[in-house]
């Protein structure tokens, strides 16, 4: 099964390198992050950059029993460098049996030296009269190659369509997992009723769905500077939680990073503090993110924040799926990380926040 396909008016778009980082991870082997050997390199997880065997046979395999309504596919080579050795038989095995089914190829966002990797595949595929179009980004030196009859729009910015897709299908699932709160129940952790609330256990149960998410997250989270692409610079952060929800997200974060991760129960129900160790859990001079499910008040982030700094760490932000646009103009909403950001202007589960006044 294939994490990251999504299909969208009979289109099939693949993550490869996302496929790749979850391949290499075993849940068993989550001893194997920590490194013993400082001068080791860990390659796994996000940080690999060759696409291997193991997922063209699942991508074979996908192919095989591919609905019929889809007419176009289109992988994606994003962050992906290199090829495993021996593999253009296999390649062109997959694309000839694509083509078979009627089905035009795209690749997209591939690197110079993969492109190397593939080319003499792509001249076998010349040699049985297949049409290839190729073109290039001077600037981030990357390559679009469709493989079609001539049906497909050589010009259209599929890369943008693959980041548009997932971000519609978020919606999607965040929609469905919308709960009324009918008994008008008061926030948890602030003195304020919700109108309704995003049931999270039911969007990690979407496991497919959920495990893309988090590749997303974690892409964002590099993108917006929380962590690093390269594992050495990121050896001096921890991802810390509070609640089951986050763990399930801090733990796949770790692996896809091999970052450390730190628990403390439940800081932030309005009453109480469950913890009073925690001067021997904070580590001084050490960067914390905090990772949570729904951010809505910050109620819990400002605690953990505050908790961090004064024994010594280092807040470096946080990350969410869900993060509620409440007041702009606040220092700990503006070092977040979500998925989604639910504004007044893209409330798509009419999302409310009341009072008694």
């Amino acid at each position: 099964m294939l994490i990251s396909a999504l299909t969208d008016d009979k289109k099939l778009c693949v993550r490869l390198h996302a496929e790749q980082a979850y391949s290499e991870i075993d849940i068993k082997q989550l001893d194997e992050l920590k490194l013993l050997d400082e001068q080791l390199y860990f390659t796994k997880g996000y940080y690999t950059k060759k696409i291997t065997y193991s997922v063209l046979d699942k991508l074979l395999n996908y192919f095989e029993k591919l609905e019929s309504e889809i007419n176009t596919i289109c992988l994606d080579f994003s962050n992906l460098h290199e090829v495993q050795d021996n593999m253009s038989t296999y390649w062109y095995k997959m694309f000839m049996k694509l083509k078979q089914k009627g089905l035009d190829i795209i690749l997209i966002n591939i690197s110079t030296r993969m492109y190397g990797n593939l080319f003499s595949c792509l001249l076998d595929l010349i040699e049985t009269d297949c049409k290839i179009y190729q073109s290039s980004d001077l600037e981030d030196k990357l390559s679009k190659v469709i493989i079609s009859d001539g049906t497909v729009d050589i010009t259209y910015n599929y890369s943008k369509q693959t980041e548009e897709l997932y971000d519609k299908k978020l919606k999607e699932n965040l929609q469905q997992c919308t709960k009324d709160n009918s008994k008008n129940l008061q926030h948890s952790s602030s003195p304020v009723y919700l109108s309704k609330y995003i049931d999270i256990k039911e969007f990690i149960r979407n496991k497919n769905f959920f495990l893309l998410s988090v590749y997303v997250l974690v892409h964002r989270m590099i993108k917006s500077k929380k962590v690093s692409g390269e594992y050495n610079e990121n050896r001096n952060k921890i991802l810390f939680f509070h609640t089951l929800n986050g763990a399930n997200i801090a733990s796949m974060i770790a692996m896809l990073l091999g970052i450390d991760v730190l628990f403390l129960d439940h800081i932030g129900p309005i009453n109480k503090v469950y913890k009073n160790s925690f001067e021997y859990s904070i580590q001084k001079e050490k960067e914390y993110i905090i990772v949570s499910d729904v951010v809505c008040l910050r109620t819990e982030l400002r605690i953990a924040k505050n908790l961090i700094e004064f024994l010594g760490g280092r807040y470096s932000g946080h990350v969410s799926i869900v993060e509620v646009e409440t007041i702009k103009n606040d220092e700990v909403y503006k070092l977040g990380t979500p998925l989604f950001f639910l504004r007044k202007e893209d409330n798509i589960i009419d999302y409310s926040i009341k009072t008694e006044f």
